[in-house]
């Protein structure tokens, strides 16, 4: 009798020692599965990240080779420098003069705040009116 519970304490004993070798064994294997996962999504992440840098490195290229353009200098050349070309005729056309506002006490007194600002007269005789710094702000953020 007490050779056979010894050797049930043996086999048990060999099955808990199995089963702990498998619970490492498989948490190992957990483990480099889950970092061969983690390492699977950054390439992929790295990929378009690349993807991404390509092509907005061909849009600055397309943008760098437009900007050295004989076209571009022209335009520039044209919008900034007011350059014409030989035999180029060059057309003005006036717009009409914007609207005069309402007049700046009445504007206040409808919009019900009341405070009249300084007004003073620029070189061309037109009122011009000054607000204080604070209903600038006021103005910014509100109007």
């Amino acid at each position: 009798m007490k050779n056979n519970n010894n050797s049930i304490f043996w086999i048990k004993f060999f099955l808990f020692v199995v089963c702990g070798f498998l619970i490492l064994w498989g948490y190992g294997i957990f483990k480099v599965i889950y970092k061969k996962h983690k390492i699977k999504k950054e390439v992929e992440n790295l990929r378009h990240q690349v993807q991404e840098m390509e092509q907005r490195n061909q849009k600055l290229k397309g943008s760098i080779e437009y900007f050295k353009s004989l076209s571009f200098s022209q335009k520039e050349a044209k919008e900034k420098l007011n350059v014409k070309k030989e035999g180029e005729k060059v057309i003005m056309i006036k717009t009409k003069e914007p609207a005069k506002e309402k007049d700046p006490e009445q504007t206040n007194q409808e919009s019900g705040q009341g405070q009249v600002h300084n007004q003073v007269h620029n070189k061309e005789g037109a009122k011009v009116e000054q607000k204080s710094n604070s209903q600038k702000w006021w103005d910014y953020f509100f109007s």
